[in-house]
């Protein structure tokens, strides 16, 4: 949660070695994706630490996200979220492709 001075803090003491545990995994992952220059990836230009919690500095590349167009057009037909999930799994670790599956199912998407 953020703090007046807008910091982020866990919710409770108990769950700070969670919060702690994740934010590692965080940074670890920006590391990674960092050391990637594809074409289907945005580019990771820095991963930084302030306020209590991380961020990743990123190239802006202009376009619709999928989230706009699960919006704009309700779902994906299978052709379209198969092509989708063909270019990132080439990057992609299984269980990546598989977190993006079900965020895209829960906008009605089958995949």
């Amino acid at each position: 949660m953020r703090t007046a001075d807008r910091s982020v803090q866990p919710r409770s003491s108990q769950a700070s070695g969670d919060y702690a545990q994740r934010l590692q995994l965080f940074f670890d992952e920006a590391r990674t994706l960092a050391r990637i220059n594809h074409t289907n990836l945005v580019r990771v230009h820095a991963y930084v630490e302030a306020n209590g919690t991380g961020y990743i500095v990123t190239d802006y590349i202009e376009g619709e996200t999928l989230d706009d167009r699960l919006k704009r057009e309700g779902k994906l037909d299978r052709f379209h979220l198969t092509a989708i999930l063909k270019r990132w799994s080439k990057v992609c670790s299984m269980s990546t492709v598989k977190t993006i599956c079900t965020a895209t199912s829960r906008h009605g998407a089958s995949c």
